[in-house]
């Protein structure tokens, strides 16, 4: 595989290179899902054949975040909906929640999801 540098940016107004990528990772909500599905694809589409996307985010399934909190999980494209863009050319190794094993005390993200999927 081609050893790219590490790029980190807004995927709208400067997308990545489409299928160079090893490694793309989303670490916890970062694709507004306001952007729709463009922001979603060009993250998929920058991977490379071979390469792995890894995607990292808190189980919201049983917790709902505080009223007095400016972040709501409905705003962002969580790992479920990007499974959803995935091609043929995907394989997707792993997808599950995750009991996180040292959370902070009081925090109520007590799990997280992993999706980890390899481009043919």
């Amino acid at each position: 595989m081609a050893t790219m540098p590490a790029k980190c940016d807004d995927v709208l107004s400067n997308p990545p290179t489409p299928g160079v990528y090893d490694l793309v990772s989303i670490q916890y909500p970062a694709l507004l899902r306001d952007a729709g599905l463009t922001a979603g694809r060009a993250v998929l589409d920058a991977v490379a054949p071979g390469g792995t996307l890894l995607i990292v985010g808190h189980d919201f399934s049983n917790h709902q975040p505080s009223k007095d909190h400016e972040f709501h999980p409905s705003n962002f494209m969580m790992a479920d909906q990007l499974v959803e863009l995935l091609g043929d050319d995907f394989e997707i190794v792993t997808n599950e929640t995750r009991l996180r094993p040292n959370p902070p005390a009081g925090n109520p993200h007590v799990d997280d999801t992993v999706l980890r999927a390899v481009r043919r």
